[in-house]
């Protein structure tokens, strides 16, 4: 059913197979190789170039954060405690840009395989709840899951989908309004199951919807409860889906809240 795919290496050649029937009334075959060998030199050197940049990088920050760390403690004015703090928060804000850079750069490379695996989506989702109810508990905001069910086995990458999900939640959270609450809501169709993430939060403007996923963007009202980031959370999720050929929506209406809905086809 469908077009077969499948990636050959033949010595140092690097082809991409397709594989297609000419029509349903016969079984007659189209094959086709398609050379992408430049195609993988140049991504490896891609990656490299992006992982010697970020090692240059992370190098003098995390000396920085070291520094900062230390002479914190000795800072005798409230004023030079703020500047401090300050400093930290900043190398901390270049560590999640190069982490989430290097995730996406990985995620994007052709090179990445799923490790696909039969997981319960409910377990996972509860997993990510949890791993996000610090960040939940400094704004008070609940986390309410939304569920018929108990189980929903489906065929994963059990890694990657729990970064979406973490990435989803963490999103919400950020943008939601202090002593809110943010509904994890998941239905089980006939082929398909929708994990919705709904939050009551600042909402994102009609006209910038179509731009939220992409690389670094930052919504305008962002200003509104000063959210930190590194505009990377939503690129990683989109991949992700689409690496499991699922689909991710959003719906927003202006400062009365956001829907995120994750769309994946059971086996």
């Amino acid at each position: 059913k469908g077009v077969f795919r499948q990636e050959l290496i033949l010595k140092e050649y690097h082809f991409q197979m397709f594989i297609n029937k000419t029509s349903n009334k016969n079984e007659n075959y189209i094959i086709l190789f398609n050379d992408i060998s430049e195609l993988k030199k140049a991504e490896m050197l891609k990656s490299d170039m992006v992982r010697m940049l970020s090692h240059e990088i992370k190098n003098p920050v995390n000396n920085i954060s070291i520094v900062t760390e230390n002479v914190m403690d000795f800072a005798t004015t409230d004023f030079l405690k703020k500047n401090f703090q300050i400093l930290q928060e900043s190398t901390n804000t270049i560590f999640n840009i190069i982490n989430d850079f290097l995730s996406l750069n990985k995620l994007e490379s052709t090179l990445t395989q799923l490790n696909l695996t039969e997981i319960n989506i409910i377990e996972l989702l509860i997993e990510s709840i949890e791993l996000q109810s610090v960040n939940a508990n400094n704004k008070n905001i609940k986390i309410l899951l939304e569920c018929e069910y108990q189980k929903i086995n489906i065929h994963v990458d059990k890694k990657l989908i729990l970064i979406l999900f973490n990435n989803l939640i963490l999103n919400a959270l950020k943008y939601s309004y202090d002593n809110s609450t943010i509904t994890v809501k998941v239905l089980s169709l006939e082929d398909k199951v929708q994990i919705l993430v709904i939050d009551n939060g600042i909402g994102i403007p009609g006209h910038e919807l179509n731009k939220i996923f992409n690389k670094f963007y930052r919504a305008s009202n962002n200003s509104e409860i000063n959210v930190s980031g590194t505009g990377l959370g939503l690129s990683i999720v989109k991949k992700i889906a689409s690496m499991h050929n699922g689909l991710i929506e959003v719906e927003s209406e202006y400062k009365k809240g956001t829907t995120f809905t994750f769309t994946l086809l059971k086996n």
